[in-house]
């Protein structure tokens, strides 16, 4: 159980916490992890790109944020323990926050779009949150918080974003209903 406690309605502290973010090595999971860092979390960062992740480890050390790495493949469900595993191994910790913020994009239509790059789309948007989600939720962390980055392309279709608006309306629905 969680050392931490929170009040319903109050803002979190995320100071100490244990944070793992997907997709860290750039973007939009690169933003998340300067939030947290700023707020004291420790930050276990996890992308494809070992390179990547460990320019962003650098800049991040900067600030002076605990900061580890775990460069990997969300599509494999054998990674999602992985990573748990790694975050306890650097901090001594289970991962309290998990950020799902690994995805990828196809832009073509139906028509139009390949069965691998339909599959590499439900692999990377749906699967991987399945499985990470799945191996955060196995540790039984009862004070903490999944984070899901969807789309409003999940609400509401665009036109050449067949299998993009397909995965993230999938990711909505699995939020809905691990909630």
């Amino acid at each position: 159980m969680s050392t931490h406690s929170s009040t319903r309605g109050q803002p979190r502290d995320f100071n100490g916490r244990v944070v793992l973010i997907t997709g860290a090595g750039s973007g939009v999971g690169l933003e998340c992890a300067r939030v947290f860092a700023a707020q004291g979390a420790k930050l276990l960062l996890v992308g494809r790109s070992a390179d990547k992740l460990e320019a962003a480890a650098a800049e991040l050390a900067e600030t002076r944020a605990q900061t580890a790495i775990c460069a990997g493949d969300v599509t494999d469900s054998a990674f999602a323990t992985t990573a748990m595993e790694a975050a306890q191994e650097a901090f001594a910790a289970p991962v309290e926050v998990l950020i799902n913020n690994a995805g990828v994009i196809v832009r073509r239509d139906a028509v139009n779009t390949s069965d691998d790059e339909w599959r590499a789309v439900m692999q990377t948007n749906v699967d991987g949150v399945f499985y990470l989600s799945r191996a955060f939720a196995q540790q039984l962390v009862y004070d903490g918080a999944i984070v899901n980055v969807s789309s409003t392309c999940g609400v509401v279709g665009a036109a050449g974003l067949a299998a993009y608006c397909t995965s993230k309306g999938a990711l909505n629905q699995l939020t809905r209903t691990m909630a």
